[in-house]
């Protein structure tokens, strides 16, 4: 009896309902097993609801099923992003055999729903579907637009340009030239200008162009032929005064733009050589520039900064201590901790006791930066004043978009849950859609509770703490990308931790990954383990010195081992502000505050796990 009723319940056990997981039929759809990948998108839960029903869809119509009833239950979910990716697909499925259906599905598309890289087949296909619809003059239009604002994507928007180009007039082109440069893309921008005719406003262009290819010689060419009758003189100053050799010549530029109204504008290139004269150490060509900056400019607490420097630096504390003190009140209110500070430092080497009023006074600024942050570990103050959410702001009910999101990034399905996250943010700017949004999808939110409505918390989350929870990887993380894990920045420097492909691959052979490809970098957990590899492999170089390790990160190794060995650094703000690289400066600053506020949080308990039953 005992035999027949184990037989029974182990045959109840095999016969049971198999557990299907939306991960594992996403993964049959990947490896082209469609009928597989259908018949399991059935047996998923309802909560997946649009996922299903978009992939039931695609696979459906590869394997030749009726797929009406799901076009009629994908109108049912308006607001989701993948149901605007399934009218993109059915209007270019119905582009030939019903137009009329093709046009009423690209209609129905939100471009807001759409990735930036998407936006131009979205557009290319709209302008073929109007025009087989009979609507010419719109897709003309839309053609138009593909053409001019996305001339930088390959397979759609140039190619458009070029179909269009001896329709366009000059200003049509030249606004396409602008988008070409701003995606660095100047070889791609120099074709067009043959079909713009000569101008002035060509000649300028010319030499934009021709300064970003580095083509020296055909720029100082052009600026030759360039006199003060040209309509763009003006605008071509700032690159004469680059080309022109030696410091008179630059000078004499210089005033010839503040006699045309350009003063600002002179100021700040003024500004730019003296700064580049005063970290190579050249004294002569440091107060040449610095003289040639106006009192009254927006830029003078620039002169009053370095000229300060310059007297610290050669060490003369009494000179360098009179003089900022005298000019304190031309800097502007962000800027006091770091004159109060520098105040300190100087200070320090004439009279200790007098030192600390203004280290005092930077630690209870109401200001929070890198200098208060260093002056409050120096008088060992732990914590900084940090706004909090309040207990009903993570209180809150979510609605079904929400509860999606959740159940998309823990089942491994990133790239959906970041597309349905970034819907939700363009379509709503008001507070409690982004507390909501914050819950589920916290690298989606940092941004807005950092600039507008700011809650410490929310602007310096940490959305991947299951992969990693080191508060040095997310202060770096939060500059670098803001925890965007799609970030390439102009150098292609790639995804969350912005590694360089160069500096991957060696960490990839440091590591033994032997599968490495600049494009794996945009995995996040592949970018956030070799990040905190790397950051850790700079500390270790440097002693645990975490000034240097952020600075190394950003400029490199070489250039914190000079800074180091050509100043005596005696605090972490002479380091700072001795850096050559603006970029390295700013940096390090933020870096190292981000990491300050990340280790108060922690220590608030604020990144405890957060449980909803969905």
């Amino acid at each position: 009896m005992k035999k027949v009723l184990a037989l029974t319940l182990l045959s109840g056990f095999l016969l049971r309902e198999p557990v299907y997981s939306f991960e594992n039929c996403y993964s049959l759809f990947k490896n082209e097993r469609y009928l597989e990948s259908f018949k399991c998108i059935q047996k998923v839960p309802d909560y997946f609801s649009p996922y299903k029903d978009y992939f039931s869809l695609l696979s459906a119509d590869i394997i030749d099923l009726d797929i009406l009833p799901l076009e009629r239950k994908l109108q049912q979910e308006d607001n989701f992003a993948i149901t605007h990716y399934a009218y993109l697909y059915l209007a270019r499925k119905y582009l030939i055999k019903n137009p009329y259906k093709a046009y009423l599905y690209i209609r129905k598309v939100d471009p807001k729903a759409l990735k930036k890289e998407d936006i131009p087949f979205y557009l290319y296909l709209k302008s073929q579907i109007f025009e087989e619809k009979g609507l010419v003059d719109e897709a003309e239009k839309i053609e138009k637009k593909l053409a001019i604002k996305y001339p930088y994507d390959r397979f759609y928007g140039y190619k458009t340009l070029l179909k269009l180009l001896p329709s366009l007039v000059d200003e049509e082109i030249f606004q396409a030239i602008d988008n070409l440069l701003k995606k660095r893309m100047p070889k791609r921008a120099s074709y067009l200008l043959a079909y713009i005719d000569n101008s002035p406003k060509k000649d300028y262009y010319k030499v934009k162009i021709y300064s970003k290819l580095r083509k020296y010689k055909k720029v100082k060419k052009l600026l030759a032929k360039i006199d003060k009758n040209h309509p763009f003189y003006k605008k071509l100053l700032g690159y004469k005064v680059s080309y022109a050799y030696g410091k008179k010549k630059k000078a004499e530029i210089l005033k010839e733009m503040k006699k045309l109204g350009l003063k600002e504008k002179a100021n700040k290139i003024a500004r730019g050589y003296m700064r580049s004269a005063f970290y190579r150490r050249d004294k002569k060509s440091f107060y040449f520039y610095a003289s040639l900056i106006d009192k009254n400019s927006r830029v003078y607490s620039d002169k009053a900064w370095f000229t300060f420097l310059d007297k610290y630096r050669n060490r003369d504390y009494l000179g360098a201590y009179l003089y900022l003190f005298e000019n304190k009140n031309i800097f502007s209110k962000k800027e006091k901790n770091k004159v109060h500070y520098w105040l300190y430092l100087t200070l320090k080497h004439i009279d200790k006791s007098k030192a600390f009023k203004y280290l005092y006074k930077v630690s209870n600024s109401t200001y929070t930066d890198f200098y208060k942050v260093l002056a409050q570990e120096k008088i060992k103050i732990r914590k900084v004043s940090l706004k909090i959410s309040k207990p009903w702001e993570e209180n809150i009910s979510l609605g079904k978009n929400f509860r999606l999101i959740a159940y998309l990034k823990s089942s491994n399905l990133y790239d959906y849950a970041y597309l349905e996250a970034d819907y939700i943010r363009k379509k709503s700017k008001d507070i409690d859609t982004y507390l909501k949004l914050s819950v589920v999808f916290p690298e989606k939110t940092a941004w807005y509770f950092s600039k507008r409505h700011f809650r410490a918390d929310k602007a310096y989350p940490k959305p991947f703490s299951d992969l990693e929870k080191d508060n040095l990887v997310y202060a770096v993380m939060r500059q670098e990308s803001f925890f965007n894990k799609y970030a390439l920045s102009y150098s292609n420097a790639v995804g969350l931790m912005q590694i360089m492909p160069s500096t991957g691959r060696w960490i990839a052979k440091k590591l033994g990954d032997k599968d490495y490809s600049p494009y794996k970098l945009f995995d996040h957990e592949r970018n956030i383990r070799y990040g905190k590899w790397f950051l850790d492999y700079l500390l270790k170089i440097f002693k645990g010195n975490t000034f240097y390790a952020i600075a190394a990160y950003n400029g490199g190794g070489v250039i914190v081992r000079k800074t180091v060995k050509r100043n005596r650094i005696t605090d972490p703000a002479e380091f700072v502000e001795f850096m050559p690289y603006l970029q390295t400066r700013n940096y390090v600053k933020k870096v190292y505050t981000n990491y300050v506020i990340y280790k108060q949080l922690e220590r608030e308990n604020v990144y405890r796990a957060y449980r909803r039953s969905w």
